[in-house]
């Protein structure tokens, strides 16, 4: 299943030529990046997992809507263009008749689809055994793969905000329609940490420091020290 998936992610994904001086181009290479970089989180997350081809099947194809909202918008802000790009990465699949393609019964497409449709969720829709296991491994290797990019900023963030350190300080996810400055963005997505499923997740963003670009450029705000210990606390209680 995944060698397959493999040819199709390459092929779909290389049917948008974007000339070298075209503006998306980084934007492009950043997402596809992205991808291979979910897949190889995935791969530790899950071990000797008897479904192994699935779940790097989903990794893989969790973010293909990512390629045609770059093409239509030229950019990746599903809140702006109002574009559902997990909605679309199935569409893509089931247009592309790539379950049928390639023998995926029922009963996997379902799960498949149902892991998609929920990686960038806020909170997962009902579910149980390997349909929740693998939604949840996903979002996970998601998760550290967008904290595995390097962040960088072209000088001050700016201070965090009440509404978004609150938030933080609850150990949740801060929804983004409280995000006003660019720190608060930055503290935005160290807070994925709290939505981190798997206790091996927390010890792959302790074990490759994973944090630590973002932190740094917190260093500046009032909130640093409290930011460090709250999150010291977190990872102590729980790994």
């Amino acid at each position: 299943m995944y060698q397959n998936a493999c040819a199709f992610f390459e092929k779909f994904v290389h049917q948008y030529p974007i000339d070298e001086n075209d503006i998306r181009l980084e934007s492009y290479y950043f997402k596809y990046r992205h991808t291979y970089d979910v897949v190889k989180r995935m791969k530790e997350l899950i071990g000797n997992k008897k479904e192994k081809d699935l779940y790097l099947t989903v990794a893989l194809f969790h973010d293909l809507g990512r390629f045609v909202q770059l093409e239509k918008f030229r950019y990746y802000n599903d809140v702006k263009t109002k574009f559902d790009h997990a909605k679309e990465s199935v569409m893509i699949l089931e247009e592309n008749h790539w379950f049928t393609c390639n023998n995926i019964s029922e009963k996997t497409k379902d799960i498949m689809e149902f892991a998609i449709l929920n990686h960038n969720k806020m909170f997962i829709d009902a579910c149980e055994g390997l349909k929740k296991d693998l939604t949840e491994t996903l979002r996970d290797a998601d998760k550290i793969g967008i904290l595995d990019r390097k962040c960088v900023t072209g000088g001050d963030v700016g201070e965090v905000s009440d509404d978004v350190y609150e938030a933080f300080a609850k150990e949740k996810l801060v929804p983004y329609t409280l995000v006003k400055t660019e720190a608060d963005g930055i503290l935005a997505e160290i807070a994925f940490v709290f939505d981190l499923s798997k206790r091996e997740s927390l010890r792959i963003v302790q074990r490759d420091r994973v944090l630590d670009s973002r932190l740094n450029l917190l260093k500046t705000s009032k909130r640093y020290e409290s930011i460090c210990r709250i999150l010291e606390n977190y990872f102590k209680s729980m790994v």
